[in-house]
């Protein structure tokens, strides 16, 4: 017996739990070429939940952006209609919508706790709705790098917990969902009506921008300066990230409303957005634009925890933290990530004294403050990782 067969017999003497297992971690392909090993493996691969992502289907030698993605379609779909299921995650880049791929949206999700990754191809039909309506155990649903989705994307389903939108631009994105769902919106660089029908165990959101999204709870379209009723209140949420300009009135304002529709949060992230040349003659600062976040609920008696990011020690940000710090009585820790362009004077004087730069009061004596440098770089990976406590903390030095 040579020294492969030994191997080879060895590892048959594994039990088929623990072999069941290594088909798991296996590259789709090499998951399915196991089946011509023998009878018994053949078995364990169709009683091992199916993990498809089709990128393992290029040919070798070619990589995603080289290859034909609409050629995928077809074995994805082969490899789901040759496996019993159940389907445990599925990654697609191909047009899973089409016919070729029909069986694929119908098992893909089929498994409780799976997960779909999604990649639409520009200039096709898409019908997000009937995917979810086959995946009726599908848990987890991120829609990546969708640069032509319909207008409107709906989604609708009792099983889903956590969706994910990263570089996708629908118009309107509108959720109904089940009572363990959790939403984590990643991607912020989009025209987007987001519109919350009901999901009453959402805990994270990001990342709302005032001066693109348009928020809707229930039925009500949240505007700014207006009274929140609690028919549209999420109290549900205890993480919110936000990205603000910081110089615009009617942004304070919104923000404001907006915190007004989470009065149960306890983590705030705010993204910076940097000034480009021109816009400083345009952005007013006063510290009057902030003075009502110290009247929102969540403001005053919730909020535990401020990261702030892109912390260049402008007067804008400064205002900005001056009045939530001075207002947040349940306080008790500050982040501020330094942008990487920041001076370093200004950051060598926050490492031996941050209050020297903050330099403002705080109401909650329990409370500690940090400068750190780093970006936090969003992958929707970490966004749809159900085991994270935080989906928004990904702070790379």
């Amino acid at each position: 017996m040579d020294d492969s067969a030994a191997v080879a017999n060895r590892i048959s003497t594994l039990p088929d739990d623990l072999l069941s297992d290594v088909i798991a971690r296996l590259p789709t392909k090499d998951a399915a070429w196991t089946t011509t090993l023998s009878t018994r493996w053949r078995f364990l691969w169709a009683a091992t939940p199916l993990c498809l992502d089709d990128e393992d289907l290029i040919p070798h030698g070619r990589g995603r952006r080289n290859a034909d993605l609409s050629a995928l379609a077809a074995p994805s779909s082969r490899a789901v209609a040759s496996h019993p299921g159940p389907v445990r995650s599925a990654r697609f880049f191909c047009d899973i919508m089409e016919a070729p791929a029909a069986t694929a949206t119908s098992r893909a999700g089929s498994a409780p706790g799976s997960r779909m990754a999604w990649h639409p191809r520009p200039g096709r039909p898409r019908d997000i709705g009937r995917l979810l309506t086959r995946s009726r155990a599908l848990d987890t649903l991120a829609l990546l790098a969708g640069y032509r989705l319909p207008l409107r994307v709906g989604l609708s389903s009792r099983s889903l917990r956590c969706v994910v939108t990263f570089k996708s631009f629908p118009e309107e994105l509108s959720v109904c969902l089940g009572p363990d769902m959790v939403a984590h919106r990643v991607e912020w660089m989009c025209s987007t009506k987001v519109k919350i029908r009901y999901a009453p165990r959402l805990r994270a959101i990001s990342y709302l921008n005032p001066a693109i999204h348009k928020l809707k709870i229930g039925n009500t379209v949240i505007k700014a300066g207006m009274e929140v009723g609690s028919t549209a209140m999420l109290p549900s949420v205890t993480k919110l990230a936000m990205l603000l300009w910081l110089g615009d009135e009617w942004e304070a304002k919104m923000v404001a409303t907006f915190l007004k529709c989470f009065p149960r949060l306890e983590t705030l992230y705010i993204m910076s957005a940097k000034l480009f040349e021109g816009d400083e003659d345009d952005a007013k600062f006063s510290a009057d634009f902030w003075q009502e976040l110290g009247s929102v609920e969540c403001v005053r008696s919730c909020i535990k925890k401020l990261v702030f990011e892109g912390f260049r020690g402008e007067p804008r940000e400064l205002m900005f933290l001056g009045c939530i710090t001075e207002s947040a009585q349940m306080l008790e820790r500050v982040d501020i990530i330094f942008d990487l362009g920041a001076p370093t004077s200004m950051r060598d004087v926050a490492k031996d004294d941050p209050f020297r730069v903050l330099s403002f009061e705080l109401v909650s004596g329990n409370m500690r403050a940090a400068f750190l440098r780093g970006k936090t770089v969003l992958s929707y990976v970490n966004a749809s990782d159900m085991t994270r406590d935080d989906p928004f903390d990904c702070l790379v030095a």
